[in-house]
């Protein structure tokens, strides 16, 4: 026990290089990782994006996480690497091609990236709250002595670091950031209000985008996302070198008999305008309802259209 104590001490606090442990557990957590996402992969077509969502909130986010305080100080290669997991996670979620844009599909998922979610913050709100093991709370600096009412005797003293890597380490790096936090932040009485109001700004995604059959909700995303298969977004991809359609010993879409009589049964007693943030985004004024009328139509337009499969 005393060993390990002492292990985890020099770990947080001691400066020190990437350590080989510390890559040999990244890179063993990298194959397993695509491995748990292969398998994934051969459902993303079967399931529908809920299920999925949870098999890799439950199989895949967990695994990358493990001791992520601890392994935090790797190289910027490293971080890439594990964050190109959780993209890939987000790609099969969403059912989209590679070239889509990384944010906006986060954002759309309402997922923040593991960078970010690596809350070392809690840790210190621990140690700082008498919530951790003695030999953890005695890792951190304290005020000396002093009759003077000082500007900083709420903020836990910084850790003069002379490398960078210390500096980049566990203790000198979240006590900065600890620091910069409000101190309505750093007071909050409990460790779930603290960790509420760090994750605020995260709400959960819309529902209404995990609605209609998978294929067509596939469509409707990359629509959605600037990432289908219609040349506008492949023109913005440099794919195809102009953004029209071309109509190849056929008449244009615009003019095809199928395609007007689909957008006539598609437009007719719309519960909202039939703006494009409505169509693809749905309509924040309507009831859920409603939104399931809006996806439905924009949905039978796509599949009845074959226009992107």
């Amino acid at each position: 026990m005393q060993s390990n104590t002492s292990n985890l001490i020099n770990i947080l606090v001691l400066p020190s290089p990437p350590m080989q442990n510390g890559t040999k557990h990244i890179s063993l957590m990298l194959v397993t990782a695509w491995k748990r996402i292969g398998l994934i992969r051969s459902l993303k077509y079967h399931l529908n994006r809920p299920c999925l969502e949870k098999m890799c909130m439950s199989f895949i986010r967990p695994l990358l996480e493990v001791g992520d305080i601890i392994w935090d100080n790797c190289t910027d290669q490293q971080k890439c690497d594990v964050e190109s997991v959780q993209n890939e996670t987000a790609r099969i979620v969403r059912g989209v091609a590679k070239y889509c844009n990384i944010n906006s599909m986060l954002a759309e998922l309402k997922w923040d990236s593991l960078t970010n979610r690596r809350r070392k913050l809690f840790a210190i709100y621990k140690m700082n709250h008498s919530l951790s093991p003695k030999y953890l709370i005695g890792l951190l600096p304290t005020h000396q002595q002093t009759r003077y009412n000082l500007r900083t005797a709420n903020k836990i003293p910084p850790i003069t670091a002379r490398t960078q890597t210390y500096q980049n380490s566990f203790l000198p790096a979240t006590i900065c950031i600890w620091n910069d936090l409000p101190l309505s932040v750093r007071s909050l009485p409990s460790l779930t209000s603290f960790k509420q109001s760090l994750n605020s700004n995260m709400s959960k995604s819309k529902s209404i985008f995990s609605f209609g059959s998978r294929s067509a909700q596939i469509l409707h995303t990359r629509l959605r996302l600037g990432c289908s298969s219609l040349n506008f977004d492949l023109h913005r991809r440099s794919i195809v070198d102009s953004p029209l359609y071309v109509a190849v010993g056929r008449s244009k879409l615009s003019t095809t008999p199928l395609l007007a009589d689909i957008r006539l049964r598609f437009l007719s007693d719309m519960p909202c305008p039939p703006i494009l943030q409505n169509l693809l985004f749905g309509n924040e004024n309507p009831s859920t309802d409603q939104n399931k009328v809006i996806f439905s139509r924009v949905q039978d337009c796509i599949i009845s259209s074959r226009r992107f499969g």
